[in-house]
């Protein structure tokens, strides 16, 4: 009662193939999207983009209150500007808070 092992039949092993390959291409297209994902998250996060923001904000706001006829637009624009910065600061306490309430 001995088993022999036959020789696999070359159409199963060329369908194995075809198969890895596949898995392979997935794989590797997760890993590419996994990347980019970190790569975004890592903007989102960053301070360079946080003071980017920022400055835009500020010389938008300056251009607004010149446009409307302040008589200290460079002054008035640290209001918004200073609530967008401070809230952005909350947002990441909030989210932190948030995310130790939603592990529990």
């Amino acid at each position: 009662m001995s088993k022999t092992i036959s020789e696999p039949d070359p159409i199963d092993l060329i369908k194995l193939q075809e198969r890895l390959s596949v898995v392979e291409s997935e794989v590797a297209a997760i890993s590419n999207r996994n990347r980019r994902v970190e790569s975004d998250k890592a903007w989102e996060t960053s301070r360079v983009r946080l003071f980017s923001i920022t400055g835009i904000t500020y010389v938008t706001m300056v251009l607004v209150f010149l446009v409307l006829g302040s008589s200290r637009p460079f002054v008035d624009a640290l209001v918004p500007t200073t609530g967008f910065f401070l809230s952005t600061l909350s947002v990441s306490f909030l989210r932190s808070r948030f995310g130790k309430y939603e592990s529990q």
